[in-house]
């Protein structure tokens, strides 16, 4: 009688495009290299980015600089929404990787560090197509000076829970600035188109989302704006769309940016609008529930 076969762990990998200062960029592959990642794929925004030639020197790290000449092959025509562009990287680096499960991300965030990231996967039935990982989102303290751009605390999203205080105190009322859907960890090489959020089976008119598996031992760490004057530029860039475009955006509870046009309202000008809100404390205004500290670990 022969013994049974031991469960083979799971390889992983990361793909993201690429968009973000380069000393960020290298501590997101420096780090997840260090979880094990066993490729990561980068999709550079800007085929010019200088990490690009960094990184091409590290062999886990699979470069591409996203050129008209990649985009003649990947697309039609290049995306004009960002969003699009990360999609279509990610459907084709699924499709071409060597590992098992790809998560899809942005370089501002970052596995938290002690995750065993193979264990998690191993636990995934055999029917589930993917894992969503969800996120946390890094603030700083008004009281404690910055001097990386990994210090802070991270919020924890409170949607689903019964606590009360989370939902009346002071940290409660706006939500995330980010987001707080999540990110997903996909079986590769099944044909699923991968969204920012989530992926999709089916025709491109009725694609469907399938069922996923929630990760409950991983979690992302977002670095939702680098210093607080990175983290203000991009809140007032959102609050500067028209009323028109953010009528467009879904009704999230947790969605902080959608809520607050009446700064550049009130402000009249972008700069105006801009030191306006750097003087807000992303900590005591944007809060969305319990904080965590953030170990860095293997960064």
């Amino acid at each position: 009688m022969s013994k049974p076969q031991p469960k083979r762990t799971p390889t992983w990998g990361i793909v993201a495009t690429i968009a973000e200062p380069a000393p960020l960029v290298l501590a997101f592959v420096a780090h997840h290299l260090a979880l094990g990642a066993r490729e990561i794929r980068l999709y550079f925004d800007d085929p010019y980015d200088p990490a690009a030639d960094t990184l091409d020197w590290i062999p886990p790290a699979h470069v591409t600089r996203c050129d008209r000449v990649y985009w003649a092959t990947a697309a039609p025509r290049r995306p004009r929404r960002q969003n699009n562009r990360q999609s279509i990287n990610a459907t084709r680096a699924q499709a071409r990787c060597n590992v098992d499960f790809l998560l899809s991300c942005d370089a501002d965030e970052f596995l938290r560090p002690g995750s065993d990231v193979a264990l998690q996967l191993s636990e995934i039935p055999e029917a589930a197509t993917w894992m969503k990982v969800f996120n946390l989102e890094r603030t700083t303290i008004k009281s404690a000076r910055q001097t990386t751009i990994f210090d802070g605390v991270f919020k924890v999203h409170y949607q689903g829970r019964e606590d009360t205080p989370l939902r009346t105190s002071e940290l409660a009322p706006f939500g995330f600035t980010g987001h707080a859907a999540g990110k997903p960890f996909v079986r590769t090489r099944i044909g699923m188109n991968i969204g920012i959020h989530v992926p999709r089976h089916g025709h491109i008119k009725d694609r469907v989302v399938p069922p996923h598996y929630p990760a409950d031992q991983i979690e992302l760490a977002h670095f939702d704006g680098l210093t607080p004057l990175h983290w203000a530029a991009k809140f007032v860039r959102q609050a500067a769309n028209s009323p028109e475009f953010l009528a467009q955006l879904p009704p999230l509870p947790h969605r902080a940016m959608a809520r607050d046009p009446w700064l550049c309202e009130r402000c009249g000008r972008t700069t105006r609008a801009l030191r306006a809100a750097h003087r807000i404390s992303p900590n005591r205004d944007r809060g969305a529930g319990r904080q965590r500290p953030y170990h860095k670990g293997s960064i």
